[in-house]
């Protein structure tokens, strides 16, 4: 199996503003996540995303950032990931908004790309405040659409 690294991936565009360098990152743990190999199988999953979700949120609202994107077994296991974590596999991205509440952004997503995702989860901080967002690609057969809220640690279904 071929594999793509964050400087090749750095040349691959996969939509109007997205790279697939910007699944290769992690805010606690950068050096795992710049060494990292990713299967180039894995691309078509982060153009997808890019095409159906995170472009269209972009040019709706300005600037996203990836925070946590692919994840290698190493990362995985760095940030206590879950085994089945589609992070593994390329399906999901940890995202954040400039400029406004990443609670808009996840609104946005939950209301005008309800088809879009497998799992949609807005996480707060302890204060009850958006920190991000996580969203996948409904890849997972077994798996149900899920809408949640992540406040300390304890996941809970999202009430409007």
């Amino acid at each position: 199996m071929a594999v793509i690294t964050k400087t090749q991936a750095d040349l691959v565009q996969l939509s109007r503003s997205f790279k697939a360098s910007e699944w290769f990152v992690s805010v606690d743990y950068p050096n795992i996540a710049e060494a990292m190999e990713m299967p180039d199988i894995y691309l078509y999953k982060l153009r997808v995303m890019a095409a159906t979700i995170l472009q269209p949120m972009r040019d709706k609202f300005g600037p996203l950032t990836i925070l946590s994107g692919y994840r290698s077994e190493d990362l995985n296991t760095a940030v206590g990931g879950e085994l089945t974590s589609q992070h593994r596999l390329g399906e999901a991205a940890d995202i954040t908004a400039k400029g406004y509440q990443s609670r808009l952004l996840f609104t946005a997503i939950k209301d005008m790309l309800p088809y879009a995702f497998q799992q949609l989860i807005l996480y707060l901080n302890d204060e009850g405040n958006s920190r991000f967002i996580h969203v996948s690609l409904p890849c997972m057969p077994n798996k149900s659409s899920n809408i949640l809220v992540n406040h300390k640690g304890k996941y809970m279904p999202w009430n409007e």
